[in-house]
């Protein structure tokens, strides 16, 4: 008779949010790195911070994640770890083995002992069996417990496909959006062209046709270049080029730059901030894309007549930031799903444009990719305040964040 093969891994319990809460079974080594209480992402390597993110939410979007692969430093070295993972009564399963093969014995494993009633209920159905003649209840457990493995095993082969369109969609979404940057650039050019040239010549309601048709053009390209962001994100191929910055002085530029924004919609943006002191390695434009997201959904959720804070400080070897608003807040059941791909809340703008709804998304993967944090708090009516923390000691060379 053929020994049923043991996998060797490591096997974690964590909350929707990705927070460690236990570690079922570690047998190569994981406690070094994933400690309860801290993030899951907290334990892999720094190059597979962004590909971490879009594991989990595949996890929380889906219901279950195979075949993902995410450096680990184990023991002094960094390693390629195979995982696979799925929520169970409103918790995150994840399991890491060495091999795929391993981390699938491993998660089927696991999922059958999931439910802690159930596998005190087997164990004492054996030990009982034979004085007390319980062997047809114990064998309808088995059963029952081989056609939940026959159903992972159904799950498993759907993600696989589901991974498949995954992939194809996200080529398609990087194609189309190339093909409709030069169309929509023309658009803004010979409108910008017609304003500069004819503007005065025309009367003041052509000159608003002409206005709407070039903030129209904008806005799209800015969808476009979301759609390019969280394609590359999904791809694992977002590029993060980091160099050694003057922090102060980028979000000072940046402040400056989003304050007739807000002006426009009668909005006060203030700014707390180091003049300088706050210098390190950061991939400048992914900042100024974070601060431009979160200072627009400010002024996007916003009334008249309120204020935007921005407060920096030095936080160790790093920086916090945060963007504190007085607008419409979120409902707390609404916040799990705030940095999740094309998730658009229902809650009124107080403005007219328009969004992709990637936004926060891509903020949230380009903060983990510096090796950083975000988070959000928000009561309705009372406002937010997204708080994100970035170390200032970036890698020596560029990545590309997974």
């Amino acid at each position: 008779m053929t020994q049923a093969r043991i996998a060797a891994g490591t096997a974690l319990r964590c909350d929707a949010e990705g927070r460690i809460l236990e570690i079922i079974t570690d047998e190569i080594g994981g406690a070094q790195v994933f400690v309860p209480g801290r993030l899951f992402s907290f334990g892999v390597d720094r190059d597979s911070l962004g590909k971490c993110l879009s594991f989990m939410l595949e996890i929380r979007k889906n219901g279950a994640a195979f075949g993902w692969e995410l450096n680990v430093k184990l023991a002094g070295e960094i390693r390629s770890l195979h995982f696979a993972g799925a929520m169970v009564d409103g918790h995150m399963l994840i399991t890491a083995a060495a091999s795929r093969e391993d981390v699938e014995i491993l998660y089927k494993d696991l999922v059958r002992i999931t439910s802690r009633e159930v596998n005190a209920l087997r164990a004492v159905m054996k030990t009982n069996a034979e004085g007390r003649r319980q062997t047809d209840t114990y064998n309808d457990i088995t059963r029952v417990n081989n056609e939940l493995a026959t159903v992972q095993r159904e799950l498993a082969k759907k993600n696989a496909a589901l991974d498949r369109l995954n992939q194809l969609k996200n080529q398609f979404l990087g194609m189309a959006a190339h093909d409709l940057r030069h169309p929509i650039g023309v658009v803004r050019m010979y409108s910008e062209f017609v304003l500069d040239e004819a503007g005065k010549t025309l009367g003041a309601e052509h000159r608003e046709f002409l206005e709407i048709i070039r903030t129209a053009g904008e806005t799209m390209n800015q969808m476009l270049d979301d759609f390019l962001d969280i394609a590359a994100i999904e791809a694992g191929k977002l590029e993060m080029n980091f160099a050694v910055v003057d922090v102060a002085a980028l979000i000072h530029r940046n402040i400056r730059f989003n304050r007739p924004l807000a002006a426009r919609e009668q909005i006060r943006l203030d700014l707390t901030c180091p003049e300088s002191g706050l210098t390190g390695r950061v991939d400048a434009n992914r900042l100024d894309q974070v601060l431009n997201n979160l200072i627009n959904n400010a002024i996007k959720y916003s009334s008249a007549n309120t204020r935007i804070d921005v407060a920096v400080e030095p936080a160790g070897a790093g920086v916090k930031i945060a963007v504190k608003d007085e607008g419409i807040g979120i409902a707390k059941e609404h916040l799990a799903k705030l940095f999740q791909p094309f998730e658009r809340l229902e809650r009124p703008r107080t403005t007219a444009e328009k969004s992709s709804g990637l936004g926060l998304a891509i903020v949230a993967n380009i903060v983990a990719g510096h090796g950083g944090d975000i988070t959000v708090e928000s009561e309705p009516e009372r406002g937010s305040c997204f708080r994100v923390y970035l170390p200032l000691d970036g890698p020596a060379q560029d990545v590309t964040a997974r």
